[in-house]
């Protein structure tokens, strides 16, 4: 069928039920392409049903099979109008995607409860009433509430009318506008409802109620939902009161007798709460993120990620009663609920803080290389993948220090972060055997920290003379002998330059460091190696090492 034919049996459709199609089926207007396309007489197609259902549905069927657009739609509704949506829905598909049939599609999908595929279709189509009904029933009131402003109500003769208003009043309450859902609620009162509509009336009243501040009416009206004992209305307004009352039984129970919808998008923001409430983590947080993957469209998903943010910080807290590896590991699988900007990277850094100081670093590693490869750019990342290199070398792993630090490199930074950076990838290097590469990575002023790293690589390399050279300008350059490093470093430099062969090094260092580390035994053991004599030496030598070692024999 040509491109041609197919616009001019749409045409002719428009013009037959009063509606123009094209252009205008994206605008509001005084008659819009989808109220024409849905504007048919149901009541005939339904008599012609009446008389017997299998020769009507021949007709269309017949008419249809010449594949003209206009016979497509007329089988179309005519399964619309007896309430066989998935026949219409795939009879339509015969025509393909088109602005004359999209509203009748929409109308199929929403009928059938495809409210994804709806709200996708129309998003281009602000005043279809469908749009707005669809993300009210997903949940997405906010968005719903813009699409009501611009939606054009259903005609009185249209079986959706009450829904229209009904859930106008759903949206406009969720969302805290009371006096405006009250009036569509009093418009869906004056439209022709279904017998269970009583139920979702008193449960959307309770809203409206709880919209304008009056718990008591909203309690009552929930009441009279709940007394229905059956159907989505009832259990939703069962829901809400077992909320109310923080009753988390209550709400397992319910659990037990309804599944699916609303009903379960509000049951589990409900338990979620309540168990964060009572510090049963695991379990509110799989709730919260059970709403957050189930209905992402919805309100109660922002809400939900909003409340496992606000928790995170009480994992690490006294009051948790949490062993620290579970609230790392509740930590680590909830991190990306955490706040975005500062305030989420502060946390995170908190939380990994607080592990590191309880010695659990691997733990405290895969928080921190969340923050450094999901949230920050660049100089924030590089400086705080200095951090995590740290963590992973202090978890034993330097092959992950150094595809941290090497992955994260970028040109810029400051001389201290550049050479924090470049000192722990020399001890990942080192850590990962990797000696000649460490050491020239420390070549260029290396610091206090690079010297004393150096000399460590030296010495396990058995590289005296080099050694002795880094120890003694750590010891030199120390301004205080107060640190274990210092004095191990001075003890370390007098035997290298000894081990080196190098006596006149020895006793240029060993005048200098008696003196500063006079009044401990390492003074005396420094003094001791340089004895002349070789018997004396070594009896000498030892009893200075045991006077040094003795609480450590090792």
């Amino acid at each position: 069928m040509t491109c041609r034919r197919l616009i001019a049996s749409l045409a002719a459709i428009a013009a037959m039920t009063g509606g123009a199609l094209g252009a205008s089926d994206t605008q509001a207007g005084d008659a819009p392409a989808f109220a024409a396309m849905r504007h048919f007489d149901r009541a005939s197609m339904m008599a012609d049903a009446a008389s017997g259902f299998a020769l009507a549905e021949e007709k269309y069927l017949t008419a249809a099979a010449s594949g003209e657009p206009a016979e497509i739609i007329a089988l179309s509704r005519f399964y619309m109008a007896n309430g066989l949506w998935v026949e219409a829905r795939a009879a339509l598909k015969r025509i393909g995607d088109t602005p004359g049939t999209r509203a009748l599609a929409a109308e199929c999908d929403y009928q059938l409860g495809r409210d994804r595929t709806v709200a996708a279709m129309l998003a281009e189509t602000p005043s279809d009433p469908l749009l707005a009904m669809a993300l009210t029933r997903l949940g997405a009131y906010g968005e719903a509430r813009k699409a009501f402003e611009t939606a054009v109500p259903f005609d009185a003769s249209h079986n959706l009318r009450a829904d229209f208003f009904l859930l106008k009043a759903e949206a406009l309450a969720a969302t805290g506008a009371a006096d405006d859902a009250a009036s569509a609620l009093k418009l869906a009162a004056g439209a022709e409802a279904s017998a269970q509509d009583a139920g979702r009336r008193a449960f959307i009243a309770a809203l409206v109620y709880t919209a304008s501040g009056d718990a008591g009416k909203a309690a009552a009206s929930y009441r009279r939902a709940a007394d229905r004992r059956t159907g989505q209305w009832a259990m939703r307004g069962r829901l809400a009161l077992a909320a109310a009352d923080h009753d988390v039984a209550a709400l397992e129970a319910l659990s037990l007798e309804w599944r699916g919808g609303a009903f379960e998008r509000d049951l589990q923001l409900a338990l979620g709460r309540l168990r964060l409430a009572g510090t049963d983590f695991s379990r509110g947080f799989a709730a919260l993120t059970l709403v957050v993957d189930r209905y992402p469209q919805s309100q109660a998903a922002l809400e939900a990620q909003e409340d496992v943010a606000s928790a995170l910080p009480d994992l690490f807290s006294d009051a948790s009663g949490l062993h620290p590896k579970e609230a790392a590991r509740l930590f680590f699988e909830n991190v990306d609920f955490a706040p975005p900007g500062r305030d989420g990277d502060q946390l995170i850094q908190e939380a990994a803080s607080k592990l590191e100081a309880l010695g659990l670093y691997r733990q405290a590693a895969q928080i921190l290389g969340h923050q450094v490869f999901k949230r920050l750019r660049g100089q924030d990342r590089a400086i705080v993948a200095a951090d995590l290199a740290s963590l992973d070398l202090l978890a034993g792993n330097p092959a992950e220090a150094l595809r941290v630090i090497r992955s994260t490199r970028i040109a810029g930074l400051d001389v201290k972060d550049h050479q924090r950076r470049r000192l722990i990838e020399a001890q990942a290097l080192a850590a990962s055997g990797r000696g000649g590469e460490a050491l020239t990575q420390l070549k260029e002023a290396p610091g206090a920290d690079g010297l004393l790293l150096r000399a460590e690589i030296n010495w396990s390399n058995r590289a005296w003379p080099e050694a002795a050279r880094d120890y003694a300008s750590y010891f030199s350059a120390s301004t205080s002998v107060a640190a274990r490093s210092v004095v191990t470093a001075g003890v370390r430099a007098a035997t290298a330059f000894l081990l080196a062969g190098d006596r006149a090094g020895y006793r240029a260092f060993a005048k200098e460091a008696v003196i500063r580390l006079e009044g401990m035994p390492e003074s005396d053991l420094i003094r001791t190696m340089g004895a002349v004599d070789q018997s004396q030496f070594l009896t000498k030598m030892m009893d200075s090492y045991r006077a040094v070692y003795s609480d450590n024999p090792s």
